[in-house]
């Protein structure tokens, strides 16, 4: 039994640490009067004592050899579940590619690692088996747990999944109804998840929960709708972004998760080098142009802009920000949010803000020609003009402006800069070899860092540092800072993109 069990077990105040030492883990869970409290937050279906009665054709399917690496051994499909025997159920990644393997939901049965490594030494190849001798399969747990949404009251799922949410350090909660129910996934530093799936009795019951906390429209299920909602857990405060749409199993909803009370903007703490911090805190002292910052949708546009807005905001500065939504609250800021079902948009705003005459205005996001149009002639009227801009890399930025009409000498007499960044998830610092890390979960990547590349107009590459740039036509862009990317450990695929810049 891993030693994170023990662990787990004692911090979760099932057990103390002198009592453990005197048990075998898994008879202690066992005889435990709790044991059902213990599975449901282990999120597993129960113990399994034997492995004799496992199906070969499905150990087959899975590959021996695949199942021998991560000591798993399917043992059953029943009512729609694939069952299989663990020491480590907390190896998200590995049951969710079984899960997507064989288009089952995975229920996770805890076993003695020293059990699954005997079943492996009694098998060759891809699942011929040897026989064990007559003993019988056991597994001591409720095998409709999925079903069942682990017995938690209605009432109380909802809570149950934040409170594994924040736990996890999940970005966005996934609830979709398929035709077998609801699957539940998280989105853990950039990657999805399956948590859960749950029976199709329960899927209406959690959107409904859903809807009621975000203050949405319980009659209405063929529109989408949009909605916030607020948290409290372990002393802290969280917001709750919401999104519903309908789709042809009933709707799926996403909530993303924002903690109002631990969320620092700061240029210090975003991942860029000294030099890149410099040159932002530079160009954020200028009285008027355009900043663009780039890159797909999660790679940490907003919390760079918020940074930028934090650094600027002053008593002697009138900044205001047009969002679609508001994501924080900013102190010093006044922050107008974009409704285009009475055509507010952000067109339409920023021709009624400039007359509050502000120094400063954050466009959420420039998405379409007027829009564009307006940002630019706002930043030639001496303002400065913060935005984002869905791009893949800092020069495709100034492609997607020409795109949306903005004439070559207007983006050459407004923009100052063009950030293109993403998000690149480290390798966890606290895994010590082969052994479970509680931080990670296993995963082996914990947290994640901005990688950024900066475009900034020539004259102003002249004044910080020419020789850290190279030509870009009429920008010119850093190259060098690429190199601090040996300085950190990424994941390798993205670590051989950003390289290749």
């Amino acid at each position: 039994m891993k030693d994170w069990l023990v662990q787990w077990l004692i911090d979760n105040n099932f057990a103390d640490a002198e009592s453990m030492g005197n048990f075998d883990t898994f008879n202690f869970i066992e005889n435990h009067p709790a044991k059902r409290e213990i599975f449901d937050k282990l999120c597993i279906g129960g113990l399994c004592h034997s492995l004799d009665n496992v199906e070969n054709d499905i150990l087959t399917s899975l590959g021996c050899e695949y199942a021998r690496r991560h000591l798993i051994v399917p043992i059953c499909k029943r009512d729609g579940n694939l069952y299989i025997a663990t020491c480590d159920p907390c190896a998200i990644d590995v049951i969710d590619n079984i899960s997507a393997r064989f288009a089952l939901n995975v229920t996770c049965m805890l076993s003695k690692e020293e059990l699954l490594l005997s079943f492996f030494e009694g098998r060759q190849g891809d699942g011929e088996h040897v026989d064990h001798g007559d003993r019988q399969m056991h597994c001591t747990a409720s095998t409709d747990k999925a079903k069942e949404g682990h017995k938690i009251p209605l009432d109380r799922l909802f809570e149950y999944f934040a409170e594994l949410a924040v736990n996890m350090r999940t970005s966005d909660m996934h609830f979709e109804c398929n035709s077998s129910g609801m699957r539940v996934r998280f989105r853990v530093d950039g990657k999805l998840a399956t948590i859960q799936q749950l029976d199709q009795n329960l899927t209406r019951a959690i959107i409904t929960n859903i809807k009621l906390r975000a203050k949405l429209k319980l009659d209405e299920t063929r529109l989408p709708q949009d909605g916030r909602l607020k948290i409290s857990l372990n002393g802290c405060k969280y917001d709750v972004r919401v999104s519903i749409i309908p789709n042809i199993y009933g709707e799926n909803a996403v909530l993303r998760v924002f903690n109002v009370d631990s969320e620092e903007f700061s240029l210090d703490n975003l991942g860029l080098s000294d030099f890149q911090a410099s040159c932002l805190k530079t160009l954020a002292s200028l009285d008027s142009g355009l900043l663009l910052v780039s890159g797909p949708t999660g790679s940490g546009k907003t919390t760079t802009m918020y940074s930028l807005l934090k650094h600027i905001s002053s008593p002697s500065k009138k900044v205001i920000t047009i969002e679609d939504p508001i994501e924080y609250m900013l102190l010093n800021v006044s922050q107008v949010s974009v409704d285009e079902r009475i055509g507010l948009t952000f067109n339409h705003i920023i021709r009624a803000v400039l007359r509050q005459a502000p120094n400063v205005i954050f466009i959420g996001e420039i998405r379409d020609s007027e829009t564009a149009q307006s940002a630019i002639q706002a930043a030639l009227t001496g303002h400065l003009i913060l935005s984002t801009v869905h791009a893949g890399s800092a020069e495709e930025a100034i492609t997607r402006l020409r795109d949306l009409g903005v004439s070559e000498y207007l983006i050459n007499s407004c923009v100052r800069c063009v950030i293109s960044q993403e998000l690149m998830r480290l390798k966890c610092k606290f895994c010590q070899g082969d052994a479970w890390c509680d931080k990670c979960l296993g995963r082996r990547y914990y947290g994640r860092t901005g990688v950024f590349e900066i475009l900034l107009s020539s004259d102003l590459a002249t004044d910080v540092s020419p020789s850290k740039f190279s030509n870009f036509g009429f920008l010119c862009t850093i190259r060098d800072e690429m190199t601090r990317l040996g300085e950190v450990l990424f994941e390798e695929d993205l670590k051989l993109k950003l390289l290749s810049i």
